[in-house]
């Protein structure tokens, strides 16, 4: 999930040698396609649920009703998107805030990576797949190549041949298609040992997906409800300025940089929690998710160190001015003093959802968000005039308000059933 993350992540550090403008219009224009992969976490989220529960209690005949129904809908609901992002790449970024500068600049990055939907959303599938196997290792080897890729490409596109934006979206393009085409070859080598093979993509099931999306629709409303917050946040920062959108970009970068190793552990511990609930081993899964929220903690508060020390040198690598420099050191700073409390965000829901309890996901999100974080964020930021420090206090508030909502559900164990 960090190498994933890595390729948005140079396009920002290559594109961010053009100015803070390009910079912002690509980190808005990537939160459009971010925001639609939330809406299938559904699926993915009822696959790794029903899959690794499929897996632990041994019944290998429900995984390709499963597999199929999941990449036939992504599939489907993948090339709607595409069109919609192709043909009016423009009028949602303006509908966010962009200025003209920022949505002329995001305009001509979301056309290009458009074409990408489709497969970051059926690798999203697969990878659901070989999580449930406990494999980490198969996707991981997809993205390391997939890295390589839109390095090397990045940089000739952009400095080389000085195709600016558009060399950082075809080489973003190019290397998720790779990264497509390698996870179907080590699926279809794995198939033996899954029972699974590409081929089954095409088996839907009407009753499976039922189960998918039992399981799952909460977890779409969840994050619906946090990119709607994470959208109204951009609005209001985009308000801010060009300076300000800049330093947002170099913020959230790191803020995923920090987390990123927390969603890869996270990710594990559905999987190997599903697995003994699967087997009505409750002892069992809660052990391994007492020790996962144990790990993340820990990893956080380490990275979290690192970062703080960084802080003032981390914005140097961008093309910005004193300003956006500024915002962006201590907004880092800020940041890092919240993420020890709202890592929970991350590793409690992934647990509670390997057991089917999503529904309370929902209430804790909306309320934590709605109520507390934006509310607060827009008193700060824009009534108190705090601006960019305000607005990121306010937000991360209620993500740290969130955090410990999550932890409390955690505790009560209302989590540990079998669902298969």
């Amino acid at each position: 999930m960090f190498l994933k993350m890595a390729v948005g992540v140079i396009d920002k550090i290559m594109v961010g040698q053009l100015g803070e403008s390009a910079i912002a219009g690509v980190g808005v224009a990537e939160q459009l396609v971010f925001f639609l992969l939330m809406l299938f976490s559904s699926i993915s989220a009822g696959v790794n649920a029903l899959a690794s529960q499929s897996v632990g209690a041994g019944r290998y005949d429900t995984l390709r009703p499963i597999f199929g129904s999941a990449m036939i809908t992504g599939f489907v609901s993948a090339i709607f998107f595409n069109c919609v992002f192709l043909i009016w790449p423009g009028e949602l970024l303006t509908l966010l805030g962009a200025n003209a500068e920022i949505a002329s600049a995001g305009t001509v990055y979301l056309k290009i990576t458009s074409f990408s939907v489709i497969c970051i959303t059926l690798t999203f599938m697969m990878t659901a797949v070989f999580r449930a196997f406990a494999d980490n290792k198969t996707p991981m080897y997809a993205s390391v190549a997939a890295i390589i890729i839109n390095t090397l490409l990045a940089f000739l596109f952009i400095f080389v041949f000085g195709l600016g934006i558009a060399g950082a979206a075809w080489a973003a393009l190019i290397a998720r298609f790779s990264e497509l085409f390698i996870m179907a070859y080590f699926f279809e080598r794995k198939k033996d040992k899954m029972r699974l093979a590409i081929a089954d993509s095409f088996i839907f099931d009407k009753k499976t997906f039922g189960e998918i999306f039992k399981v799952g629709w909460p977890v779409t409303l969840d994050m619906l409800v946090w990119q709607l917050a994470g959208i109204v946040t951009t609005f209001m920062i985009l308000n801010l300025g060009t300076a300000a959108a800049g330093a947002n970009e170099v913020i959230k970068m790191m803020q995923g940089a920090a987390l990123m190793p927390v969603v890869g552990v996270a990710m594990a511990a559905s999987s190997l929690v599903g697995q003994r609930l699967g087997r009505a081993d409750f002892a069992g899964a809660r052990r391994i998710a007492d020790r996962i929220v144990k790990i993340s903690f820990f990893m956080v508060l380490l990275i979290s160190a690192a970062t703080a020390l960084a802080a003032f040198k981390i914005p140097a690598i961008f093309n910005f001015g004193p300003e956006a420099k500024i915002l962006a050191s201590n907004s880092i700073l800020i940041l890092c003093l919240f993420q020890i409390i709202f890592v929970l965000n991350i590793c409690v829901p992934a647990i509670l959802r390997s057991g089917g309890d999503t529904k309370a996901i929902i209430y804790i999100s909306g309320s934590a968000m709605w109520l507390i974080g934006l509310p607060l964020a827009y008193a700060l930021g824009i009534f108190f005039k705090m601006g960019l420090y305000g607005i990121i206090i306010g937000v991360n508030t209620g993500e740290a308000a969130k955090g410990m909502l999550f932890y409390r559900r955690y505790k009560q164990g209302l989590w540990m059933k079998k669902i298969i």
